[in-house]
């Protein structure tokens, strides 16, 4: 049909040009205190990896049953479940790493890491009754300045 665009060539350009701009970051390395460049990277990559399994997922599955009749099926679950994915590190990397003011991208991106931190087992040092200084100077630790 004219005027309707295909989805799945439109996919595949996106993941062309999410390839080509990880490439093009590659050769750059972080200078010390740009920890947050290198996490950009890695997340572009991720969501770059949840990109193609999400493209890959989508591709019928043939299945032959016990009558010999044969099958398509794509897992639309799975499907759900990637692009739910996707859409949260895009949502991050947008949120961190959008921002015009390079400080302002510092500052989230540090906010972003004590996020992750307790969320993956430092529920301790918040739950633990430290005092302010206490629980500022494991922060410094965790997160030195830029």
């Amino acid at each position: 049909m004219s005027g309707r665009r295909d989805v799945e060539a439109d996919f595949d350009v996106l993941i062309n040009m999410m390839a080509e701009m990880i490439d093009a970051q590659a050769a750059l390395v972080p200078e010390e205190g740009d920890r947050w460049i290198a996490d950009l990277q890695s997340l572009s990559v991720k969501l770059f990896k949840q990109l193609c399994s999400a493209r890959r997922l989508l591709e019928p599955m043939a299945i032959m049953n016990s009558k010999n009749q044969v099958l398509q099926i794509i897992d639309h679950s799975s499907v759900i479940v990637i692009s739910r994915a996707c859409i949260e590190s895009y949502i991050a990397m947008h949120w961190i790493f959008g921002d015009a003011d390079i400080e302002h991208r510092r500052f989230k991106h540090k906010v972003w890491t004590l996020a992750g931190l307790y969320d993956t087992g430092w529920q301790f040092f918040m739950d633990h009754p430290f005092n302010s200084q206490e629980v500022v100077k494991v922060v410094f630790l965790v997160l030195p300045a830029d």
